[in-house]
């Protein structure tokens, strides 16, 4: 599995959530990149919630959000934040979105990663 592609996951699981999920759960039985498995976890995370299934989504992105490359970390930081917010625990998706933009540097990775997340 490479990088390319499990990003590519990620963005199918926005766009066609049946898709995405499907080239993820694919991608994630590949062991050869630690980095695209953590992306492709998260584009699993990323098309469960898409799909509604929120415990799924949350579990999902959590597992993933400390592998992921740091560069991509904040479109997983929002995914899951959303994913808490919609399952109705605001105050820890509002935790997760000030320490992503307390510790970011620079700051214009926070706005990339919002922008790309929707």
């Amino acid at each position: 599995m490479s990088l390319t592609e499990a990003l590519r996951a990620w963005d199918l699981a926005k766009s066609v959530p049946t898709d995405g999920l499907h080239l993820a759960d694919r991608l994630s039985t590949t062991d050869d990149d630690a980095a695209a498995s953590a992306v492709a976890l998260a584009a699993q995370g990323r098309a469960h919630f898409e799909l509604g299934n929120n415990d799924q989504a949350i579990d999902d992105l959590r597992r993933a959000v400390d592998d992921v490359p740091v560069d991509f970390r904040p479109r997983v930081v929002t995914a899951l934040a959303a994913a808490l917010a919609a399952g109705g625990s605001t105050d820890e998706a509002t935790g997760l979105l000030r320490r992503l933009v307390e510790d970011a540097e620079p700051l214009d990775d926070v706005v990339r990663g919002l922008a790309l997340s929707q």
